[in-house]
């Protein structure tokens, strides 16, 4: 089944349960019921994803509604078969907008974040630690790796990027404190070099990242 198959990850398991449980509500129904009333041509699978879309966009940032969309067509896809549910259409009929809001980005307070930290596993926890200290992207966070610290014996590290990792196209560094640096070093051996490694291969993606960070 799309909702719990075996070679997805833990926290994909967890964004998929959400937006089905977001999409009963949006229906007022079961997904079990909006299936049949697509089978039975009640209604369209597009303008599920319409309605759905336009609840959304009311209550949530652009980014996590472009991410709930990836994740609602990609089930109607992989449920209904993708000639039921084309991937062109659903551009025509149920565009993504924006994906980013042209704003300046508030970052959450001291209180929250502590918040934010007490409900985080100790992955999150990590990540949102070095995001809140380093001034780094999230992108520039993930990526990280192993090699790509300089722990010094007082215990707060240099963190070094390379030109082509970073947005500006220029080489610079941050720092860690102490405290970070042994968030870190709790984490789960890493067998790709990552510091922050993914489920399957390579390091933690940005979109599960993105997605589990805004639940918090």
């Amino acid at each position: 089944m799309w909702l719990e198959h075996s070679s997805i990850s833990p926290a994909t398991r967890r964004n998929r349960r959400y937006v089905v449980a977001e999409l009963e509500k949006t229906n007022e129904q079961s997904i079990e019921a909006i299936f049949e009333s697509i089978k039975s041509d009640k209604v369209t699978v597009y303008s599920i994803v319409q309605r759905y879309l336009d609840y959304m966009r009311k209550s949530h940032a652009p980014f996590t509604t472009y991410v709930h969309r990836w994740i609602i067509i990609a089930m109607f896809q992989s449920t209904l078969g993708e000639e039921n549910a084309r991937k062109r259409t659903f551009d025509r009929l149920c565009p993504g907008g924006a994906v980013y809001v042209s704003q300046s980005k508030m970052c959450p307070s001291k209180e929250q974040l502590v918040t934010m930290l007490k409900l985080s596993n100790p992955l999150y926890k990590a990540v949102l630690a070095v995001l809140s200290i380093s001034g780094m992207r999230i992108g520039e966070t993930l990526s990280r790796k192993w090699t790509d610290l300089e722990i010094r014996d007082e215990g707060f590290a240099r963190v070094n990027l390379r030109a082509n990792e970073t947005k500006a196209r220029y080489r610079r560094h941050t720092f860690l404190t102490k405290e970070a640096v042994e968030m870190l070093k709790i984490l789960p051996a890493s067998h790709s070099g990552y510091i922050f490694e993914g489920y399957t291969e390579g390091h933690l993606g940005y979109v599960p990242a993105e997605a589990n960070i805004k639940e918090l």
